[in-house]
């Protein structure tokens, strides 16, 4: 309808049309209207040049501000409008250009504090902290006072950058001036700052001098807090905020949504999810859609977060990744890499987070076929080159397919490497049972300066469990305990027991257990049961029995085992005794 309207409007009509859709919220609409009539070379007000420069930024519509560009030029609205030229830097910010930001700038001959932020803002968007804060040291030579806006852009580079010097003095300066207490988006900049810096007391401190809090505020200290995985404290604001009489907007829920996925709380995100279906907003929202399907799959309820992600009118390579994510997190794997394939035949290109999930369902399942694919896809994209995660991800994949000489050869490609590198391939070779191999990756490792954690330790107390190496084994954790500070954990200790009981040795594995600091696990009793099975001790398999059962009632492999030893020995009459003990005690237990 629009286009034929402005195709038998007057130019003061079309400029209204324009003017009474961007006032709508309808940017798109607007910019539709001004595509069908550029050719007519129609000149618009100034305030309906600003509006469509807006809707430019807002839609990262590049293409259409540089034919408003021109048009402004020529009208020379540049030259003797600040509000027109500052939005128009706005807008090649926004959309990620900040050069063409600073050839506008460059042009003006008045230069006041609405363009030198609007610049100052273009550099912060594409992350170039030290450009902003070079225009903000210009501007001040320049004799130009900052306002609210500058401290608040000025305060979020700080908050990203982690310039903990910078942030301060800039906070000292808001504090003389009393902006906090006046300026809402000053007092949110600055708990967004203190957040990110992971300083959530100090973010606290300030909101609670603010004496009016609105929602952006609100939101800020939410999303701190969610940003830390405080849940239950983001869940605590939410509830505050609320009794308050403050209405959240799309980011408070996104932020709370957040929260809720940390803590698993699924009733409170299910009735945001509520909250949000009655105002209608999520068709429109794609960033609260992924935040509801990330929280549901981070919850466990893959169906809902299924079931959003299909009502959502378009899908971005954010509400792919949380769905994979999910996938893959909830052992799915198999309709992980069915998504992952979707997503590329609805036109979605994958990033690294995707190929990452990607590659760790292909290790799951075994599909070495696709993580191949998926490393060839990542070799095009050229996404290896410092990016360690990925990395490891493909070491990774190709050690639990069995495929080590990859694993290996992407292994020596890294130019450094972390722990994740070094115990991927660790894995991988203990897995493989190749013993003298794993012994000389870890001395490469602590060579160039690695220090092995509890996952290092799992993996060569494996290795030597299945080697039958137990001096060997002990020797390592007596020198990891000793040259790292290592506390040993119950997994470690477990793994010590199981070596000890597969060698014969279980008095001694008895009495490790006994003397354990905390109380021990069924698997550990459960490690001395099948050892007597194999060495053939009735008696003190019995007693091995007795205390995995006690720990656990539903260790149904200690079952299997006592069955297994009491046949050895013939001895059924008192086997059937134990068992329907052990069941009878189960049953009751389970209906208390």
């Amino acid at each position: 309808m629009g286009r034929r309207v402005a195709t038998c409007c007057s130019e003061h009509k079309l400029d209204t049309l324009i003017d009474a859709y961007i006032k709508c919220g309808k940017s798109k609409e607007a910019l539709i209207l001004y595509r069908s009539n550029y050719r007519q070379n129609i000149s618009f007000k100034r305030h309906t040049f600003v509006g469509l420069l807006k809707a430019c930024a807002e839609l990262r519509d590049v293409e259409a501000g540089g034919r408003l560009h021109l048009q402004i030029s020529r009208k020379g609205l540049l030259r003797k409008d600040s509000y027109a030229s500052s939005t128009l830097i706005d807008m090649y910010g926004k959309c990620g250009l900040p050069l063409k930001a600073q050839e506008v700038f460059d042009t003006l001959r008045n230069r006041d504090v609405v363009t030198w932020t609007a610049l100052i803002s273009a550099y912060a968007q594409v992350e170039l902290f030290d450009q902003a804060f070079s225009c903000f040291e210009q501007m001040d030579s320049a004799g130009v006072l900052p306002n609210s806006f500058t401290y608040t852009c000025l305060l979020k580079v700080c908050g990203s950058n982690c310039a903990l010097k910078k942030g301060l003095q800039l906070h000292a300066e808001v504090m003389r001036m009393d902006l906090v207490k006046t300026s809402p988006f000053i007092g949110g900049a600055l708990v967004d700052m203190y957040a990110k810096w992971g300083v959530i007391s100090r973010a606290q401190e300030v909101f609670d001098v603010i004496p009016v809090r609105g929602v952006v505020i609100w939101t800020s200290l939410i999303a701190g807090y969610a940003q830390l995985e405080l849940g239950q404290e983001a869940l605590k604001c939410f509830d505050c905020m609320q009794s308050e009489g403050i209405k959240p907007n799309s980011i408070t829920w996104a932020s709370t949504l957040k929260a809720c996925g940390s803590v698993r709380a699924a009733k409170i995100g299910s009735d945001i999810h509520a909250e949000i279906n009655k105002k209608g907003v999520l068709k429109d929202d794609l960033v609260l859609g992924n935040a509801l399907i990330d929280m549901y799959v981070k919850c466990g309820v893959l169906d809902k977060a299924q079931k959003v992600f299909d009502e959502l009118p378009v899908h971005d390579v954010v509400s792919w990744n949380a769905l994979i994510a999910g996938c893959v997190q909830h052992d799915y794997c198999d309709v992980a890499l069915e998504c992952l394939k979707q997503m590329q035949v609805e036109g979605v290109s994958p990033n690294a987070i995707t190929l990452s999930s990607g590659l760790k369902a292909c290790g799951t399942t075994g599909a070495a076929s696709m993580g191949i694919e998926i490393h060839d896809t990542i070799a095009r994209k050229e996404l290896v080159d410092g990016d360690l995660v990925i990395s490891n991800a493909l070491i990774d994949m190709y050690a639990k397919c069995g495929l080590l000489s990859k694993a290996q050869t992407v292994f020596d490609e890294l130019p450094m490497h972390d722990i994740c590198s070094w115990n991927s391939l660790i894995t991988g070779y203990a897995q493989a049972g190749e013993t003298e191999r794993v012994f000389s990756i870890l001395c490469s490792m602590i060579e160039e300066g690695g220090q092995p954690d509890h996952v290092t330790l799992i993996n060569v107390l494996y290795n030597c469990g299945h080697a039958g190496m137990i001096d060997m084994a002990f020797m390592f954790l007596k020198r990891v305990i000793e040259c790292y500070s290592f506390t040993p954990e119950m997994q470690h200790l477990t793994c010590m027991v199981d070596l000890l009981a597969r060698s014969g040795q279980t008095e001694t594995a008895v009495l490790a257990i006994e003397r354990m600091p905390f109380q021990p696990s069924s698997v550990m009793w459960h490690s001395v049961l099948s050892a007597y099975r194999k060495w053939g001790d009735m008696e003190l398999g019995s007693k091995a029995f007795e205390r995995t059962c006690e720990l656990d009632q539903k260790h149904a492999a200690a079952v299997v085992s006592m069955c297994n030893l009491y046949d050895t020995y013939k001895r059924m009459e008192s086997l059937y005794t134990k068992i329907f003990h052990f069941i009878f005690e189960t049953s009751t237990s389970m209906r208390r």
